[in-house]
Order: C-alpha cells, then sequence, then structure tokens
C-alpha cells in the first residue's frame, strides 16, 4: 500500500513551490463529516481538475492508506525524504475520525522541522474537537476553522483562526468581525 500513497510534490501552482500537501476525498459524509449544506453545494474540491479520475483514485488511495498502522512511519519518512518545509493538510477532505486527528498529532509532533496547516470544518463534529485543539496547539501546526453562514460560531480558542467562506460580495460583507480570512467562492450556482 505505501507505494500508492501520495504526498503531492511540490509543483502545485496555487499553494506555491515549497508547499506540498496531503488530500483525500472530499465532499461525502465520512470524508468531510463537519460540512454544511453550503459547504456541500459549493465544494471546490469536486469540481474541475479534482474530477479528475486519476486524481480521484489517488485520493482514495490515500483514505484507504491513512487508515492503516503504516500511515504514520510512512508519512514522518516521507516528509524528511523529501526535505517537506511546509505541509497543508487536506486541499481535498477533512479530519474524518478521532484517530486520523491522533495520527495528524502524532505526525506534526514527530516531525518538528517541518511547518503544517489545515482549515477544517471538521470542529462542529463534538467528537473530533477536542483532538483538533490538541493538534492547533501544537508549536509547528496553525489550524483555521472553516465557516460560513450556516456553520454557526466557531469556538473560541487560542491559537486557532477563523477562515470564513463567502458565496457573493454580499455575504462577504456579513463574515464575522473575529474572521481572520474571507475566501469568496466564485462557483456558478
Amino acid at each position: 500500500m505505501t507505494a500508492t500513497a501520495t504526498l503531492s510534490d511540490n509543483s502545485n501552482t496555487k499553494l506555491g513551490s515549497l508547499i506540498h500537501s496531503w488530500s483525500i476525498p472530499a465532499g461525502r459524509q465520512w470524508s468531510c463529516p463537519g460540512e454544511s449544506s453550503l459547504c456541500r453545494s459549493r465544494c471546490y474540491a469536486k469540481r474541475g481538475f479534482f474530477r479528475m479520475p486519476n486524481v480521484n483514485a489517488s485520493h482514495q488511495r490515500n483514505f484507504e492508506f491513512s487508515q492503516t498502522v503504516e500511515f504514520v512511519p510512512w508519512m514522518i519518512s516521507a516528509l524528511r525524504c523529501n526535505h517537506v518545509r511546509v505541509m497543508r493538510i487536506h486541499i481535498s477532505g477533512d479530519f474524518y475520525s478521532v484517530e486520523y486527528v491522533r495520527k495528524w498529532i502524532a505526525i506534526v509532533t514527530n516531525c518538528p522541522h517541518q511547518q503544517f496547516f489545515a482549515y477544517t470544518r471538521s470542529w462542529r463534529v463534538e467528537e473530533l474537537l477536542p483532538e483538533l485543539v490538541q493538534l492547533s496547539q501544537l508549536k509547528n501546526f496553525r489550524l483555521w476553522w472553516s465557516i460560513d453562514r450556516e456553520t454557526g460560531p466557531a469556538p473560541v480558542i487560542r491559537g486557532v483562526s477563523r477562515a470564513y467562506m463567502a458565496i457573493n460580495d454580499v455575504d462577504a460583507e456579513n463574515a464575522p468581525d473575529d474572521c481572520d480570512l474571507v475566501f469568496r467562492d466564485q462557483a456558478v450556482t
């Protein structure tokens, strides 16, 4: 299985040449447990490039591999061997279980020279929140609560920022004052 797991190379044009990523399928209840109906209907990871069969297959293999005992040691080794400096967790997908978040805690803890970041709506899942808070407190990790007009207010946690998904400019004006980022979704609905 390790030969089929995919840590992105650093050629992603949107992230830049120094940022690697790890993704799993998006838009499924099991892979995005905290999604709102707005998030589900506007999900960028179900459009364009993400619809390509090879991308879908890669994300599915990553999801399956993330459930194995080999995932943590493989990821630590891949990060070190590839001299990864910055890692975005989930361009597609989200933290889907307590065990999976704990695996990322182990990875981030064992890779103190790498920087990690993620956006998540999984804060909306009660059993995941304590683990996500623990992950967010690691010195080399930056977490953003992903919110929209349907999610309700995100918990206030030291060190966790908020990113608001606006569906248009009017919606952007309604973003909560404590948001650090406002993304405008340009999808046609």
